[in-house]
């Protein structure tokens, strides 16, 4: 059996023994590492997964892989799992309820201790001036 080398500029016919498939082996023309085939592979469609279609947005093309959420729609990174959009998991296709954490209660604690401070601190300037007096001399 025979495969073609995977560098474009080369196309080298390289012999392979059955006992190599799903090896890694070097062109011997190019040097260029190539992986045996191993048989045919599963393609998106035979795995029913979702591939958005490589169409052109603002000059930018998607990757293949991506994929689109089957219960929003939102279109998913190449390696996320669960959609950022309503908790799906990509690999169960259920949805994960998502838990929105409890707001916090502002602690006051430091507000309430600074107000008393700054009354203490009147009433002891209030304290000192009766006691020494505002300050005319007679």
């Amino acid at each position: 059996m025979k495969q073609s080398c995977s560098n474009p500029r080369c196309r080298y016919e390289i012999p392979i023994a059955d006992q190599q498939r799903g090896d890694i082996v070097r062109c011997p023309a190019c040097g260029r590492l190539n992986e045996v085939g191993a048989g045919p592979r599963l393609s998106a469609s035979a795995l029913e997964i979702d591939t958005v279609e490589l169409v052109a947005e603002g000059g930018r093309v998607h990757h293949p892989a991506r994929l689109r959420c089957r219960l929003c729609d939102t279109l998913l990174g190449v390696r996320q799992t669960t959609c950022p959009n309503c908790g799906a998991d990509m690999r169960t296709g259920t949805a994960i309820p998502r838990q929105e954490p409890e707001p916090e209660n502002p602690n006051l604690v430091p507000i309430l201790i600074g107000g008393a401070v700054l009354i203490l601190l009147a009433l002891l300037a209030l304290a000192m001036m009766a006691v020494f007096g505002t300050g005319s001399g007679a």
